[in-house]
């Protein structure tokens, strides 16, 4: 015999976010996977991270990528940054390069972040590490933990003196223990992607 469920959409959204919220992933998956038709950015998003972290799923990068780049189509930037994200961890860095590319291009503070990030590597041309350092500090000046993290590791890389590598390591520590309580209470807060 099969149950039919009778839950609207709304409730099964409801249910899934708080089956996300105890940690029962396979209830959560299950129920985003019903909402699926819905192509709703949120419900794509969770799936996409789910399947990224194997949690409610067996891990499956490919399945992220697709759920992740189907949000990223509706407009979301977290989808956008989820599909950078695995597209990197898959390998695909040039993917992952226009991905992060065209989310700094639309002002996404966390895709400037990890775009500039790739543009500062020891491999890259003077005019891509400079670009690289502008997308950092447009990206710490609306408060990216990461951005100004990175900005003083390029610092600390230029200082001369143990006392100005002492000093900068100072401070990125200071900036790591104030970004705990912005982290905790809210993960995918652009301040802390």
């Amino acid at each position: 015999m099969t149950t039919t469920d009778t839950r609207t959409e709304s409730q099964i959204k409801d249910d899934a976010w708080a089956a996300m919220q105890r940690y029962d992933y396979e209830t959560a998956f299950r129920d985003f996977s019903a909402l699926l038709p819905s192509n709703e950015p949120d419900v794509l998003n969770a799936l996409g991270w789910m399947c990224e972290r194997g949690e409610g799923h067996r891990k499956d990068l490919e399945q992220a990528a697709a759920y992740y780049r189907q949000s990223a189509e509706t407009g979301s930037q977290y989808g956008l940054l989820g599909l950078g994200d695995v597209s990197s961890d898959l390998g695909r860095e040039s993917e992952a390069r226009s991905v992060y590319e065209e989310g700094a291009v639309q002002g996404y503070t966390p895709a400037m972040c990890r775009y500039g990030r790739l543009l500062v590597g020891d491999d890259r041309s003077p005019s891509e590490r400079q670009q690289g350092v502008v997308l950092l500090q447009e990206a710490a000046a609306e408060g990216n933990i990461l951005a100004r993290r990175t900005l003083l590791g390029l610092e600390m890389k230029k200082s001369r003196s143990i006392i100005g590598k002492a000093w900068v390591g100072f401070q990125i520590l200071r900036l790591v223990i104030s970004g705990v309580p912005k982290f905790a209470r809210d993960p995918l807060a652009p301040e802390v992607m």
